[in-house]
């Protein structure tokens, strides 16, 4: 149990300023939690990578001054604290280096595989391509294939040096199970050098044993465990809550000015101690209402 850490002690002991983190978590598992956590901690100059997980995320933490960079497959468009950056509205600007979902998957997957590069076909020609940012010429390369002689792009490798992903169920020994969609989860963890889970609820290390093929991802590669109840909120957890949509938005409308994000920031984060006591702000009638409804049927 020694990984086992409280959110505030994972923050401050695996995340430095300049660091570069990734956050995981297909279909409602990014770690809100996590995210708060750093802003009230005043992290600073992190960059941030994503395969399309955390396109909200990484609006907090650039609006909140945590991070200056991001390699990223996409924002949305009501990301507007990044647009205000990006625009020059602001006197810090975030630098963006623009990739597809496919293109970021496949650079977790090379630095999961210790590979230098990874191939992939879809870039070529096109405004990926051809727009680069603060990576430049390192961004993409082209290549003629050895085997068929026609020119394929290769794509870097990304390795975090933090990935962190909300988890439903982790156990003693910090075995991951997840519900739901993985899409590039999987890959996104083993490129991390170091890699933090925040998780729903704690189980007995016996149901993993006798189940051990829902096993998501193996404790041994996990550095440090948060028991973090409400970790994924506002957004869905499959089996445990839907998505806050009332939160989401009121959180897009007072983002629209500095100042009124600000405010926000001071009401929901600066101003709250713990992740528990942002819980009970959010009021027993509210969790109970996001609670309804939450099963979950694959196939």
């Amino acid at each position: 149990m020694g990984k086992f850490l409280p959110l505030e002690k994972a923050v401050k002991n695996l995340v430095v300023d300049g660091a570069t983190i990734a956050f995981a978590g297909s279909g409602g598992r990014a770690s809100y939690s996590f995210a708060y956590e750093l802003i009230r901690q005043h992290m600073q100059h992190l960059t941030f990578c994503s395969a399309g997980t955390g396109a909200v995320i990484l609006d907090l933490l650039a609006g909140a001054g945590v991070v200056d960079r991001a390699e990223i497959a996409f924002t949305l468009t009501n990301s507007r604290n990044i647009r205000r950056m990006i625009e020059g509205h602001r006197s810090r600007r975030l630098a963006i280096e623009d990739y597809s979902n496919l293109a970021m998957s496949f650079r977790f997957m090379a630095a999961a595989l210790d590979l230098p590069f990874m191939p992939i076909r879809s870039l070529r020609g096109s405004d990926i391509e051809r727009r680069r940012g603060f990576v430049g010429d390192h961004k993409i390369k082209e290549v003629v294939s050895p085997f068929l002689s026609e020119r394929v792009a290769l794509v870097p490798p990304c390795s975090p040096d933090v990935v962190v992903m909300h988890a439903q169920e982790v156990d003693e020994d910090g075995n991951v199970r997840i519900v739901g969609p993985v899409g590039s989860d999987d890959w996104t963890l083993k490129a991390g050098k170091k890699v933090v889970i925040t998780a729903e609820k704690l189980i007995d290390s016996k149901i993993t044993r006798k189940d051990p093929n829902n096993s998501f991802f193996p404790g041994i590669r996990v550095d440090a465990v948060v028991i973090v109840p409400w970790g994924a909120h506002p957004s869905a957890l499959p089996r445990f809550y839907r998505s806050d949509y009332e939160f989401l938005n009121e959180l897009t409308q007072r983002s629209d000015s500095d100042r009124s994000f600000r405010e926000w920031l001071d009401e929901w984060v600066y101003g709250i101690k713990s992740h528990a006591s942002y819980v009970a702000k959010l009021g027993r009638t509210r969790l109970q209402t996001l609670k309804s409804g939450t099963s979950f049927k694959s196939g």
